[in-house]
């Protein structure tokens, strides 16, 4: 599962904010609001992924000392001696995390959220092979990746 260690406290959350973004008696300020706030949660479920790594991002890595990259969080890569040509990736997009989860019914289970945000997915890649990839509707981001040639490490493979 690509969602590592997620608490129960943010499930809690989204489905908290799943209620409000569906509440029907608000004002467009609110409304626009739990809108954001819920659309912010759902990009930052990166803080809960372990990064996937493309083999030509940790070619890069290595070539410039910056480590193993599944143990690097997002930082801006152009701030690192070397790390300019790496691109931090939603491989599943946050965008289609998003539309899933709001497909749901207005009050969905702690399960039916879990199964929805355990698809989100995070890489290091190349900026040429972000330059690849479709923004949207990977419903199979691995495909998409093997279909532009992105070859992943495999997991707990790297030193």
């Amino acid at each position: 599962m690509p969602v590592r260690e997620l608490p129960s406290s943010v499930i809690l959350e989204i489905q908290n904010l799943l209620k409000l973004v569906n509440q029907k008696d608000q004002t467009e300020s609110e409304m626009l609001w739990h809108k954001k706030m819920f659309d912010t949660a759902i990009r930052h479920l990166e803080y809960f992924i372990e990064p996937r790594v493309s083999v030509n991002a940790q070619k890069i890595a290595d070539a410039n000392n910056l480590g193993d990259l599944t143990k690097q969080r997002y930082r801006t890569p152009k701030a690192w001696v070397g790390g300019g040509d790496l691109y931090w990736e939603h491989a599943k997009p946050v965008v289609d995390i998003r539309r899933a989860l709001l497909k749901l019914k207005p009050v969905p289970t702690a399960e039916e959220i879990l199964r929805v945000v355990s698809q989100a997915e995070i890489a290091w890649i190349t900026r040429d092979e972000e330059k690849l990839l479709p923004k949207t509707d990977r419903a199979d981001w691995q495909a998409v990746y093997r279909a532009n040639s992105i070859e992943l490490l495999p997991i707990a493979k790297i030193n």
